[in-house]
């Protein structure tokens, strides 16, 4: 499994990037991730996440259980937006 690495801290001091990873890792058990800050300035962000939950769920529900992950922060806008590239293993 490759899993960008990430500190343990309490989330008051985390990172948005460490957050959204450390979330992910959590929820969905991904066998790759990669989190990509696209602009630390506008909070944007880019994941790519694959995980055996992915098998056999359409790309909405894909990126609805993403977005579960850091729900919160997208409703307080502290995450103004996340790209989302969500495959099962073997997809391209």
């Amino acid at each position: 499994m490759f899993i960008q690495k990430s500190c343990r801290v309490h989330v008051c001091d985390m990172s948005h990037e460490t957050l959204i990873r450390e979330r992910i890792v959590a929820a969905l058990a991904p066998t790759s991730l990669q989190v990509t800050v696209v602009d630390a300035a506008s909070q944007k962000y880019h994941v790519r996440v694959v995980s055996e939950q992915f098998t056999g769920k359409s790309l909405v529900q894909r990126h609805k259980l993403v977005n579960a992950t850091v729900k919160q922060e997208l409703l307080s806008e502290s995450i103004h937006a996340l790209q989302i590239d969500a495959v099962a293993p073997g997809e391209p």
